[in-house]
């Protein structure tokens, strides 16, 4: 019996030793020792698969997830901690004008001759330095998921309801004996087979919202904050509190200016944001003036939304994030 188990121990030592190695090689303290399961689950890529609920979200928050899911096994590059700043009121800007006013075609050779330059932002006029408990956060698909699916189920809500017995106004009245009629047996004019009665098996009032940690939700927006900073799809803008035009078309523009100075274009696609995809714009409520409103409340380029409305859906439905330096300093002391 003894030489049993001392042979049992001696097949065993060299998984043991092969154990001791995984767990250094994974960096582990030296007094853990992994089996062959172990190891081979540690040693796999991390990359959460999304189970079938995804298919509930929005058409934009599926995409970016199942994106961030192709790349959750590479890591992100290192993101730049620090981010210039651009004026958006000092774009070189002017107005479009109608190039055809009279439906014409134009002149074979001069369709582009009197279209006006695309808008060019100014230079940096700063430099801002960004909080790295807020924008290093490495990528956590299944985080994103928790939180959106999250977001989803609190909005849903039920947009009817039915009667219930009590609340339908009628006699509570037997309409006809039980027996000798030939009929089915009724005991009540406002059962579901008479008429005027309730509905069989109304729908209810019903809530599908689910409780999620605050530490969770926190975790969510720098996740997704570090992700769009990691691909270079952050940009900083301020001025938005000087904006006079209430045109939809003249913030689109400056925007698209501020784009394409300071965002990087999709490796991908190579599509740029505001031009050829949305961008979320994020200003302080001390920003948002009624002319910025106006402008922003017919955007289908750019998203206006204030610093508190900043959601993790909002980040994932849009490839580009611009942000104000006030409405960042507010964000980094909420998530930080």
């Amino acid at each position: 019996m003894a030489r049993g188990f001392g042979s049992t121990a001696a097949c065993l030592e060299p998984e043991a030793a092969a154990g001791a190695s995984a767990a250094a090689e994974l960096g582990l303290p030296s007094n853990v020792k992994l089996d062959a399961q172990a190891t081979a689950l540690l040693s796999r890529p991390q990359q959460p698969a999304l189970d079938a609920e995804v298919a509930e979200l929005d058409a934009g928050a599926a995409r970016s997830l199942a994106r961030l899911g192709e790349v959750g096994a590479r890591p992100l590059k290192d993101p730049v901690l620090e981010l210039p700043v651009f004026d958006i009121m000092a774009t070189a800007f002017q107005p479009l004008p109608n190039p055809n006013p009279r439906g014409l075609e134009p002149a074979p050779g001069t369709e582009d001759a009197d279209a006006p330059a695309s808008p060019a932002a100014a230079p940096a006029v700063s430099t801002v330095s960004l909080n790295p408990r807020v924008w290093s956060e490495p990528l956590r698909v299944d985080i994103l998921h928790r939180v959106v699916r999250w977001q989803l189920a609190k909005r849903r809500t039920t947009a009817y309801r039915g009667t219930t017995y009590s609340e339908k106004s009628g006699s509570g009245r037997k309409p006809f004996k039980q027996k000798g009629t030939g009929m089915a047996r009724q005991g009540n004019k406002r059962a579901p087979l008479q008429r005027g009665g309730v509905k069989a098996h109304a729908p209810v009032l019903r809530q599908w919202a689910f409780k999620l940690n605050k530490r969770v939700r926190q975790l969510g927006m720098r996740v997704a904050l570090s992700a769009k900073l990691a691909a270079g799809r952050v940009a900083l803008v301020e001025g938005a509190d000087r904006f006079t035009s209430a045109k939809t078309a003249d913030l689109t523009r400056r925007i698209q200016a501020v784009a394409e100075a300071a965002l990087q274009p999709d490796p991908a696609t190579d599509c740029l944001p505001v031009a050829d995809t949305e961008a979320l714009l994020v200003v302080d409520p001390s920003e948002m003036t009624d002319q910025l409103e106006l402008a922003g409340r017919a955007q289908h380029r750019v998203t206006l939304v204030p610093q508190l409305g900043c959601t993790v859906l909002d980040l994932l439905k849009r490839d580009a994030l611009i942000i104000t330096p006030r409405a960042l300093e507010a964000l980094q002391a909420r998530l930080a």
